[in-house]
């Protein structure tokens, strides 16, 4: 998701769903057409498809409630991350400030304390950006799972620690 961005990727996840639940739609319209004119045996058979499609729709609306909390990790970490670039920035410019020749010891000094002001807040930053309580940036390169609406698969994703 990180490489098409997170307006993209809800786009493309509500685009998806709404497909899967038209089609959803006429596969259950389809199984109550064909059961009318079924026998008992055929029944049967069209219960426990019905059943499994409303186990897979249940699985994929899940699936689109993960996508939804991963976009909302994303969209933190996105903020954790251009707070950070603006820090930066502004490190960068009285790092320019300090490499003028016509500059005091006073001046240097003072642009010194501020480098280190904002040193500091980038540090904090990195280490206390979080989403729901759980840090961003982890040890690890996985701190949140998301469902796939497949039995038994998620994704992991997560940032690891800068």
């Amino acid at each position: 998701m990180a490489n098409i961005g997170v307006a993209r990727a809800s786009i493309y996840a509500d685009l998806s769903a709404t497909k899967y639940e038209k089609e959803a739609i006429k596969a259950t319209e389809r199984i109550a057409k064909t059961r009318t004119k079924s026998s008992s045996g055929d029944q049967v058979s069209f219960s426990a498809m019905e059943d499994t499609l409303r186990l897979d729709i249940a699985a994929k609306n899940g699936a689109i409630r993960s996508m939804t909390s991963a976009q909302g990790y994303l969209l933190a970490t996105m903020n954790a991350l251009d707070s950070g670039d603006y820090i930066l920035k502004k490190l960068h410019d009285i790092a320019v400030q300090a490499s003028d020749g016509n500059k005091t010891t006073n001046e240097l000094s003072a642009l010194d304390v501020g480098a280190e002001i904002l040193g500091d807040e980038f540090h904090k930053l990195m280490t206390s950006a979080n989403f729901k309580g759980k840090p961003i940036f982890s040890e690890v390169n996985s701190n949140m799972k998301i469902g796939t609406g497949v039995q038994n698969t998620s994704i992991d994703i997560g940032i690891k620690q800068v």
